[in-house]
């Protein structure tokens, strides 16, 4: 545990540090610059050398530790890069004002790579727009710091949990009769597809199954990040998650991805007739995680037409809100679609999940959702989803799930998904749920997930 720690804080202060030394290093001409090897990525670990400075810059009582609340003035950085660039204070930068910025400050195209403005517009305008949001600034400059922590605590896990970190310009080799999921831990959707595949491989059972699958991780925090192959070769849509199997078969998309693992069963290898599992009965010896009682599978369709709209799409909005007046909104859609979901469940004959004893894809789909906004919500936002349903349907349903040994094996702990959510979420604060509610200027508030963003 100790040793775990230590990786921890060393993460998050040297993030910290990293954010201040590219501001202070290629915004301020005037201090004085070590030279840097060509080719050399401004944003990986040991690219600065003197971190002893920039962790003086940060620790203001000068007790040699990076404190939450100096933490906190990381995003404080941003907005001073984004009032400089911004001279025409519309709240966004378009591509005369981000050239103006970088004939100042030139060492800005050579920190990311690029020789223009333009191929750095183009880097990190990730809707598309043409023109630069704050958001965007953001991730493009903080995402590679965090990646480099989470980095660091996957690295303290068991070898047969960690994610494979790839080659941004070789594509992973894919043998015949080998299966390769692209994931990230802090991805909900990744999850649905990483979880049935634990589930179908037994993966949980340890070291001896760890190579029946390769989960290949695929930096969703920065674009800039993400390798160069995976859009042309293996899913265009470039999120996760994605398969490949063998050297030829690609999907994308969740939904398309789980489909595929639970129709072919077969030829993926999987071991049918495990039966109990502890406190649950494993499908594996269906043949199908979908359910096959007609009843059941209306009332699955119905609730999946609605679970993005009613549940994830509100939690993915309050943390990319940065407007407090639309946190009530947010907040009431978001107690409300908990408060629809766990109707769901207490409808049901048995628990504790959807089929009673039986894990399916009902938990699939929608679990992993809750396993992450339940610990960022509380983090950010102040908002616990689930405490008032501890006695209630969803709170024995989430209990099990958490006690599913293929659940285990894929999950992070609070912690990591906390600090993956720092670029959408910023600062920490306590929503007002009291405040006055207006919807229509809710409405699509920072809706789209950190994981196609």
């Amino acid at each position: 545990m100790r040793g775990t720690a230590g990786v921890v804080v060393a993460g998050v202060g040297a993030s910290v540090i990293l954010s201040v030394l590219l501001w202070r290093r290629l915004c301020k001409p005037t201090t004085p610059r070590r030279k840097r090897r060509p080719g050399s990525p401004s944003f990986r670990l040991g690219s600065f050398r003197d971190l002893a400075a920039g962790l003086a810059a940060v620790d203001r009582d000068g007790d040699g530790v990076i404190s939450a609340e100096e933490a906190n003035r990381v995003p404080l950085l941003v907005d001073d890069m984004v009032g400089q660039m911004d001279t025409d204070g519309d709240g966004v930068i378009c591509i005369e004002e981000l050239k103006a910025f970088v004939a100042r400050f030139p060492k800005w195209l050579t920190s990311f790579g690029v020789e223009t403005a333009e191929e750095m517009m183009a880097l990190m305008d990730k809707n598309g727009d043409g023109r630069l949001n704050r958001g965007e600034l953001m991730a493009s400059v903080h995402g590679p710091h965090v990646a480099a922590e989470l980095h660091a605590l996957e690295a303290a896990l068991p070898r047969w949990r960690q994610c494979e970190l790839p080659s941004m310009r070789v594509r992973p080799t894919v043998k015949p009769g080998q299966l390769v999921l692209f994931v990230h831990p802090i991805c909900p959707f990744a999850a649905r597809a990483w979880w049935l595949a634990a589930e179908l491989l037994d993966l949980a059972r340890g070291e001896s199954n760890w190579d029946r699958l390769r989960a290949v991780e695929i930096d969703i925090l920065s674009r800039g990040d993400k390798p160069v192959w995976f859009a042309r070769d293996v899913w265009q849509a470039a999120s996760t998650p994605a398969l490949q199997y063998g050297p030829d078969i690609t999907v994308g998309d969740s939904v398309a991805v789980v489909r595929w693992l639970d129709e072919n069963r077969d030829l993926i290898g999987v071991r049918t007739g495990k039966g109990i599992f502890g406190n649950y009965l494993s499908l594996q010896e269906s043949s199908t995680f979908f359910p096959t009682d007609p009843d059941d599978l209306r009332v699955y369709e119905e609730m999946m037409e609605s679970f993005m709209i009613k549940v994830a799409f509100p939690m993915y909005g309050i943390c990319f809100n940065q407007d407090l007046a639309k946190d009530s909104a947010l907040a009431q859609q978001i107690r409300a679609g908990v408060g629809w979901f766990n109707g769901i469940l207490a409808s049901r004959p048995v628990g504790p999940f959807f089929l009673g004893r039986l894990l399916s894809m009902f938990e699939i789909m929608t679990a992993p959702f809750f396993n992450i906004f339940r610990h960022t919500l509380l983090h950010w936002r102040g908002l616990d989803i689930m405490q008032p349903y501890e006695g209630e349907p969803l709170g024995a349903w989430m209990r099990a799930v958490d006690a599913t040994p293929s659940f285990q094996f894929i999950q992070r702990d609070a912690e990591y998904y906390n600090r993956a959510y720092v670029i959408a979420c910023e600062l920490p604060r306590v929503v007002n749920e009291t405040a006055p509610v207006d919807f229509d200027a809710a409405a699509g508030a920072g809706s789209a997930p950190v994981c196609v963003r």
